[in-house]
């Protein structure tokens, strides 16, 4: 008896070894994914010949300032952004705490620049929503080299998941290049709607270029309502913590949302928890307006994530299954590249109502034309398929 107690120890000892072996743990990123995200000397000085009379925040500080990003500045950064237009950021850490859940916005029409050490550094907080850069309700602006920095390490709370780096929403023409954002609780850019007393604005022309976004909790980048988005190069890394985890997040939140006319070129998920890429277009159906997608993703390569590419275009929920909606468009996935898969089935597309007229070509060049056949088999394994779903090799 006791040897049969001390067996059935040891097997659960090891069952519980086995299982934290498998828990999520985040990857160094190689090399070759961060080629191209680094900002070079050229694209620094180009950026700052684009200011019209810039003003240095620096300026803005009191005397004997702290150069070290462990004093809060928000109040001098907010007065001075409000008095002046196109802005520089100081060349060293500066430390911005959640006023009001936000740390610093933008008036429209400006631009923002990050020097070689700048970064934006937030002070720990207990807040479930909060946006570090809030881009709400605004037009025509540009952040070159934004450098943020989240408090998931040292957040004081354990609810909530809006914690978002860059948050735009409801605004037009807003660029963002080559920004850096990690360790937020939630998202590391945002792109949502915002509402006013009478009407509830969408977010439109957006462009990103070289987005590297990791160790952020909920997604990478979530996409809840877009049209004509271009996203130019994006890395999402290690992203953990709370549902959905994924690397890039496309996902309308109702039936007055948008997902028209994206598209996102290059982009590299890295060792997300869940998924590389997400689509989600459920709740797009649960109303009575008519929704056109139309998202085109280029050359993307997933590395590590539990699954490179997750859509579901229609649920299995009640809502779904009253819904007579049917969404029309297209997705485009164009030479897809899906390596180390921890689900070890890379594909996943789900139609629970088998009611949408939404197109979906998944095609591969010939150079990655076993890609292209173990994507297809692990899409033929699926209990339930998608209609409208082609599969093809050029």
């Amino acid at each position: 008896m006791k040897l049969f107690k001390l067996i059935i120890l040891l097997a659960g000892i090891m069952a519980n070894i086995h299982s934290a072996a498998q828990e999520f743990q985040t990857r160094p990123i190689p090399a070759k994914y961060l080629t191209g995200y680094e900002i070079t000397e050229a694209e620094r000085t180009a950026a700052r010949a684009s200011l019209v009379n810039p003003y240095d925040l620096t300026n803005a500080l009191p005397s004997g300032y702290d150069t070290t990003g462990h004093t809060d500045y928000t109040d001098y950064l907010r007065a001075a952004i409000e008095k002046h237009n196109d802005i520089i950021m100081p060349d060293f850490p500066v430390k911005v705490s959640m006023k009001s859940s936000f740390g610093i916005t933008m008036k429209s029409n400006t631009k923002m620049l990050f020097q070689k050490n700048s970064k934006i550094v937030m002070e720990p907080s207990n807040l479930t929503d909060y946006e570090i850069i809030l881009l709400w309700n605004r037009k025509n602006i540009t952040i070159y080299f934004a450098n943020i920095e989240g408090d998931r390490q040292q957040h004081k709370g354990t609810a909530g998941e809006r914690g978002m780096g860059i948050s735009i929403a409801g605004s037009d023409n807003i660029k963002l290049i080559k920004p850096k954002i990690s360790d937020c609780w939630g998202d590391g850019i945002y792109l949502g709607s915002y509402s006013t007393k009478t009407d509830t604005i969408n977010t439109s022309n957006i462009y990103i270029e070289k987005a590297f976004l990791d160790k952020n909790r909920r997604n990478g980048m979530s996409v809840v309502t877009a049209k004509n988005l271009i996203v130019n190069g994006i890395l999402c890394s290690n992203t953990y913590g709370t549902d959905p985890q994924s690397g890039i997040d496309i996902e309308p939140g109702v039936n007055f949302h948008w997902a028209e006319n994206i598209t996102i070129n290059e982009p590299i998920t890295f060792n997300n928890k869940a998924m590389g890429i997400a689509i989600n277009l459920v709740k797009l159906r649960w109303g009575l307006l008519t929704r056109n997608v139309g998202i085109t993703i280029n050359n993307p390569i997933d590395d590590y994530s539990a699954r490179g590419l997750h859509m579901t275009l229609t649920g299995d929920d009640q809502k779904s299954q009253q819904s007579t909606n049917q969404l029309t468009g297209y997705i485009n996935i164009n030479n897809p590249i899906f390596l180390n898969q921890r689900y070890k089935k890379n594909l996943r597309i789900y139609d629970f109502q088998q009611s949408n007229n939404i197109t979906v070509n998944l095609k591969w060049n010939t150079e990655h034309k076993m890609s292209y056949k173990k994507t297809l088999a692990d899409y033929n394994e699926q209990p339930e398929k998608a209609k409208n779903i082609r599969f093809s090799v050029d």
